[in-house]
Order: structure tokens, then sequence, then C-alpha cells
């Protein structure tokens, strides 16, 4: 059984933890994904300004936060929150510490998603909020959530800065390693070997999970090899649909339109790539196979729906004229 002398600092540790992980994944996130993803001015010096508290020393992090939330800080005079010493403030403190690991994680894996996977979204109709939840995202799931959990060890195991910004209140604002602290002072090993057990199993167990989902794992071979096979119709699938609005202005004589058509249909069906991406695929993945992905089937239908674009010839005051059909991929 766990005493009280125990059980009221984790309980604490579990609920500045749990509030400090939801700030790290909303803030991280969005952080992680605008480092990866746009290019402005000051870039360097913001992704150095988050990564600062790794190098700081914690009681340096408190004092900044202490001069935030404290008096004459726009926190607390102009909106009228008054958090210092209370276990939100503890929860902040957290948060601002673990925040380089969750957002270094995350900014690595978004800069790791294809960006082809992305254009292939937009371009079968997808918003960017949609390409983000569908593409980005699912991809990027194992670095974000690797970071999440070391952003949020990080938090579980803060002294410095919670010190500062908190204080080492019992029952209020207490966590475990200020209660470990404590417990030494007054030479109380007993219960300190109890709480640095559970501190330990806890960053045990953290770590050993972030091992196992860190990405080192590969996925099958027949996986692997379909989706660079894959790759060739994906990019061929952007080119055609990139361009359809010029085709007609460009090649406006039926026998140039004709022949257009042929070799599109032609790619259609026989499921081979245009140069320079010219690599085949297996059957498996051509139009209609059973394990073909699907978004290698959505760009084969755009293929086909480009080939089946049709054309008029006629005469007007210039003596020819055309139109393009525009398609819906679906």
């Amino acid at each position: 059984m766990i005493s009280d002398a125990i059980w009221e600092p984790l309980r604490l540790s579990l609920q500045v933890t749990a509030l400090a992980t939801v700030l790290l994944f909303v803030v991280g996130l969005a952080l992680g994904v605008l480092l990866a993803r746009v290019d402005f001015p000051g870039r360097v010096a913001v992704e150095t300004v988050i990564l600062l508290p790794l190098v700081l020393p914690p009681s340096v992090v408190g004092y900044y936060l202490l001069l935030t939330l404290g008096r004459g800080s726009f926190v607390r005079d102009s909106l009228g929150l008054d958090i210092l010493f209370t276990w939100w403030a503890a929860a902040l403190a957290s948060a601002v510490v673990g925040l380089p690991l969750m957002v270094q994680a995350t900014r690595a894996a978004v800069a790791n998603v294809d960006p082809a996977l992305e254009n292939a979204a937009r371009t079968l109709g997808s918003t960017e909020i949609g390409v983000f939840l569908r593409i980005t995202l699912p991809l990027a799931r194992r670095g974000v959530l690797v970071g999440l959990l070391l952003g949020a060890a990080r938090a579980l195991g803060e002294f410095g800065a919670t010190l500062m910004v908190a204080g080492s209140i019992p029952g209020r604002t207490q966590t475990l390693p200020l209660a470990i602290y404590d417990a030494v002072q007054v030479r109380d090993y007993a219960l300190a070997n109890q709480m640095v057990i559970i501190m330990t199993a806890m960053a045990f167990l953290g770590l050993w999970w972030v091992r196992r989902h860190e990405g080192t794992r590969q996925p099958p071979h027949g996986w692997r090899r379909a989706k660079e096979e894959a790759g060739g119709a994906i990019q061929t699938a952007l080119f055609c649909t990139q361009t359809s609005s010029y085709i007609g202005a460009v090649f406006a004589s039926k026998p140039t339109w004709m022949l257009i058509t042929k070799c599109l249909s032609s790619l259609a069906h026989r499921g081979r790539a245009s140069p320079p991406y010219s690599t085949p695929l297996p059957a498996s993945l051509r139009p209609g196979g059973a394990r073909s992905p699907l978004m290698v089937r959505r760009s084969f239908s755009v293929i086909q729906r480009l080939s089946q674009l049709t054309y008029r010839q006629g005469s007007d005051r210039s003596g020819m004229f055309y139109r393009t059909t525009h398609y819906s991929p679906t």
C-alpha cells in the first residue's frame, strides 16, 4: 500500500504532468509544423529561443517564468491571472522545460514526410486541414508521439523551475521530485527510497516505450517495394493534373491531340510512369488491384480521366477553335 506521504505528491505529479502534456501537444505540435513547413525571417532565432530550456539551468528558466507571471507583468496586471505558487504554475513550468523535446521531434517527423504525397492529396481536392489530418499527421505520428512522451517524462521529473514558481507546499504544489528532496533533508531515507523507486520505474517505462516506437523498425519488404514502385504513378498523376489545363492550348490539332490521348490511355492501362518516372508497377498495384493503395488507385483515376478529355474541331474567325472538358477527380 502507498502511504499518504507518497500518494499526495504522486497524485500532484500526475496531475501536473497531465496538464503539461496537453500544453506540450497543442503548442509543441503547432511550433513543430511551423518550423518544418514555413520559411520566415527570424526562423533560426525562434528555434534557438525554443531550445534554450535545454541548456539553461532550471532555476534560470524558473526566474524568467517568475518575472512573466509575477507582479508588474502583463499576465497578472492586464489579464488578471495570478497562478504563482499553485499547481497551475507548476504545470506551466513543466511544459516549458519539456517543450524543446516535443518541438524538435515533431519538426523532424514532419520534415521527413514526402511532399509529393501531400501534393497528391491537394490535387485530389483535399483542403489544407484535410491534408494535415489525413496525410501529414498520420505519417509523422511516430515522431510526434515520441516527442510528446519525452516532453512528458521531462515534465514529470522537473524540479528547479517548479520550485521557483510553485514552491514546495505539501498537498498543494509539492510534486514527487520536491517530496524526495524534502525527505532527504529530514533524513527520512526509507520514504525517499520508496519515492525514488516509483520515479525510476515510471521513467524506465517511459523510455522503454520510446525505444519501441522510435521508428527503428522497417516496414515489410513487400510494402516497401510497392511504395517505391507506386512513387512514379503518383508523380505522373501530379504532372498530368497540373498541366491538364494547358494541353488543349498547346496541342490544338486533331492528329496531335489523338496521339496525346492515346499515350495517356496506354499509360493508364499498362501501369507505367512517364519519364523520368519510368518505374513499372506490379499487377497488384494497377488500377482495380486488390492490394492497390487508395492514393495510387485515385492517381490512375486522374490519368484515365485525362485520357478521356474531349476535343472539338471547327472554324471561327481564325479558322480553328477547340475546347477541353474539365474533370472532377473522385
